[in-house]
């Protein structure tokens, strides 16, 4: 997730924030209010629609004159019907979410509807795609805070092996902590004698 993101106003210019989407190489801008709410996004379909005129050298007839009507605000062409997430949703809900709306961002809100980031598809992908011995560090360090010193892992291609002593309460919480380790694809406990 991306905290502290690049927004706009409604009343931003519309290819102000083109540029900005182009400098800061993001494909969507959370719009938001005078407090910081979220009122809506704006993407770069959103900005490009009526752009770009057609050249009229490619055609053999020249096409009839139009008016120019790309938009002037970002309230002209912003989505109010907006997808987003919290901080607290779990990454697999969200990772739904992109998938099936085929959205590339979403934004975080925060309680009262303030925007706390964006989670984009490329951030999922990051972590999902996290090195073996990275994942196994994350859940070390998990544990550890999770008073689970005597547990560590062992990840190979995703998959988490648990290794620990303790009572059994211990290795159901072990298992379920290294579940949410976003990039482990599956958990295995082995259990050794005390």
């Amino acid at each position: 997730m991306t905290r502290e993101p690049v927004t706009v106003s409604p009343t931003a210019d519309a290819k102000s924030a083109l540029a900005l989407m182009a400098d800061r190489s993001i494909t969507m801008l959370p719009v938001v209010d005078a407090r910081g709410n979220l009122r809506g996004v704006v993407s770069e379909p959103d900005l490009l629609r009526d752009r770009v005129e057609p050249d009229q050298r490619l055609h053999e007839r020249p096409l009839p004159d139009a008016p120019s009507l790309a938009p002037v605000h970002v309230v002209d062409v912003m989505t109010t019907g907006v997808h987003s997430v919290t901080a607290d949703t779990d990454v697999a809900d969200a990772v739904q979410l992109l998938v099936s709306t085929g959205v590339k961002s979403l934004p975080v809100v925060g309680r009262h509807g303030s925007v706390e980031g964006v989670l984009s598809r490329s951030d999922v992908v990051r972590a999902v795609a996290r090195s073996d011995e990275a994942l196994e560090l994350a859940i070390d360090d998990l544990f550890a805070r999770g008073g689970l010193a005597a547990w560590t892992a062992h990840v190979k291609d995703g998959v988490a092996e648990i290794t620990g002593t303790g009572p059994r309460r211990q290795a159901s919480l072990a298992r379920a902590l290294a579940r949410t380790i976003t990039g482990v694809t599956g958990v295995r406990v082995r259990e050794e004698a005390e």
